[in-house]
Order: C-alpha cells, then sequence, then structure tokens
C-alpha cells in the first residue's frame, strides 16, 4: 500500500472516531441575557452589554455551539426575548429542561449587579428592575436564584460568566440611592459543578472600550474563547481561559483608565481540569476513496491536526 494511501486512512479513521466520540458528549447550550436600557431614576444605563452577547453569541457558533441552541435575550429584541426579570427566568427554564448529564450549559449575564447590606446574596438586574424590590431582580443564591436553577440543571459541565459592575449602580441617581443600603461585600458561593467568572471584585466597576465598543472584559472572553492567547500546542483549558481573561482585563483598564478592575473567578467541579474550545471548528472531512493522491492526504492528515477540542476533558 502507499504510504500516503495509509497515513490518509488513519487519519480519516482518526477524525471520524473522534467526531463520534464527540457527538456522544452531548449538546452545548447557551444563555445570554444583555441589559443596557435601564430606568434612570433608578439605575445607570449602560453601553456596550448588548455588543457583549452578541458578540459571544458569534464566538460560540465560530466555536461548534449551533445556533439552535443558544438563546439570546436583550434590550433590542422583540418582546419574547427583552431581558426582563420574568421571560430571563421563564427562557433559562425552559434551555435548562431536559438537558442531560453529557450536556454542556454557558449562561452569561452583562449588565447590572447589586449585593444589599446584611444579605449573602448579590442579584442580577433586568432592565425592569426596581432597586426597592428586591422581587424585581434575580438573586444569585438562594430559593428560585440562578445557581440553585444551575445546580438542579443535569449537565456536568456549566459555565457562568457575569460582566456586572459591582460598586454602587445607583451613583448620580438620588431617587434610587435613598432607597437602598448596598454594601460591597463578597459573599457569592459556587454550587458544586459550575464554574463562574465575575468581571470584577465587589467595589470595582467594569470598564468599557469605547474604539472596540465592547466590555473590556467580554472583549478578553471572547478573544479568550476564540483561543487567541494560545500558545503553540497549548491545550485550551478552563483554567487557562480564566487566567488570561484576568490578567489581559486587568492590564487595559489599567492602561485606559489607571483604575482597577480584576476579574473574580470562582470554581467547584471534581475530576480533571475542565477544558475550553478551540478557535478552529471543522467539521467531518468527506471519506476519501483509494487511491489517494498525496494532496488529499495531507489535507485529511490537516484536518485531524486542526479538530477542534469540545468543552471540558
Amino acid at each position: 500500500m502507499n504510504r500516503w494511501m495509509w497515513i490518509a486512512g488513519v487519519v480519516v479513521a482518526l477524525t471520524t472516531a473522534w467526531f463520534a466520540r464527540a457527538q456522544e458528549r452531548g449538546k452545548q447550550y447557551a444563555f445570554l441575557v444583555g441589559c443596557g436600557g435601564y430606568n434612570e431614576a433608578q439605575l445607570n444605563k449602560l453601553e456596550a452589554t448588548i455588543n457583549d452577547v452578541i458578540e459571544f453569541q458569534k464566538a460560540l457558533v465560530e466555536s461548534g455551539f449551533d445556533p439552535a441552541f443558544i438563546k439570546l435575550l436583550h434590550d433590542r429584541q422583540s418582546a419574547r426575548f427583552l431581558p426582563e426579570r420574568a421571560k430571563i427566568l421563564k427562557e433559562l427554564d425552559l434551555l435548562l429542561d431536559g438537558v442531560t448529564a453529557e450536556d454542556t450549559v454557558v449562561v452569561a449575564l452583562s449588565g447590572h449587579g447589586v449585593h444589599f447590606k446584611g444579605e449573602k446574596t448579590g442579584y442580577f438586574c433586568p432592565i425592569d428592575a426596581k432597586l426597592d424590590d428586591r422581587s424585581t431582580m434575580i438573586a444569585m443564591d438562594g430559593p428560585g436564584g440562578l445557581f440553585e436553577r444551575l445546580k438542579a440543571c443535569k449537565a456536568k459541565r456549566k459555565l457562568l460568566i457575569v460582566n456586572a459592575c459591582r460598586n454602587d449602580p445607583a451613583t448620580g441617581r438620588a431617587l434610587a440611592a435613598n432607597k437602598v443600603n448596598l454594601d460591597d461585600e463578597d459573599n457569592d458561593q459556587i454550587p458544586e459543578g459550575i464554574a463562574a467568572i465575575y468581571s470584577c471584585r465587589q467595589g470595582e466597576k467594569s470598564y468599557l472600550d469605547p474604539k472596540r465598543n465592547l466590555g473590556i472584559f467580554f472583549d478578553h472572553v471572547i478573544r479568550g474563547w476564540k483561543g487567541e492567547y494560545l500558545k503553540g500546542g497549548q491545550q485550551p483549558t478552563l483554567d487557562a481561559f480564566f487566567d488570561e481573561v484576568r490578567a489581559r482585563t486587568k492590564v487595559d483598564v489599567d492602561n485606559l483608565y489607571q483604575e482597577k478592575q480584576i476579574p473574580v473567578v470562582r470554581k467547584e467541579y471534581t475530576g480533571t481540569t475542565p477544558w475550553l474550545t478551540r478557535s478552529v471548528v471543522v467539521k467531518e472531512p468527506a471519506k476519501l476513496k483509494a487511491p489517494f493522491t498525496q494532496a488529499e492526504a495531507e489535507a485529511a492528515r490537516t484536518a485531524m491536526v486542526n479538530t477542534c477540542f469540545d468543552m471540558y476533558c
């Protein structure tokens, strides 16, 4: 048998086996929420939060997520997908229902976040949030909270990405500021099986890069997800992704604003270190029939080398 024929045959067999294995690992789901058009009597309006989730959606699709399995809620959507509290929770529950242990779930939120004095949990603010009414916000922890919903979900691989200012979101809004008592405590507890990254520490602000029209944090989340920061044959692990996003966000905010913004990583999972997707996604190659040309064999070999990693090992 010609040497190139043998190599091509091995490559096709290995690549086909890889994709069969990947398909056995389940589906990849994503739930993305961007809130910017807040009631200014309550919360400052935010720029770029919508762009954050739209651009992240594109990155997910490029890395192999099926668009049909991605839910996107933001201010410019139709009525069903506006990021109001009731709609966010309903759509999240619909997405999580029926998810299996072999599936992957990514939840990304971009908007305001608050924490009240004397309470253990923080809150994410939908566009209809009122600071004097906790029932209009989404609790991160506790009964009916976001963590409880994710913990109940059967998927073994769950990633939470939160881009939210963690200082006083009502600065300059006298009406809202007089109604609530906020603090800078950092008490969120991450349930087992979830990895999470917040855009900044308590008391810090999430900064915008006007040239990129994205939050600095989310810009690096997107770039990291695409694999832009991988070096050589570096494996795209989740820890490496977190490290790059933290370091690059910190440096950019320092350089642009001379301020502090340091993302916070919380993770509670068991087993080997979870991983990330690679930037290059290759569809299963067409099956070759002998005799192979040298060019066909080389193309098949390259396809295997460039095959994407699934989320988590």
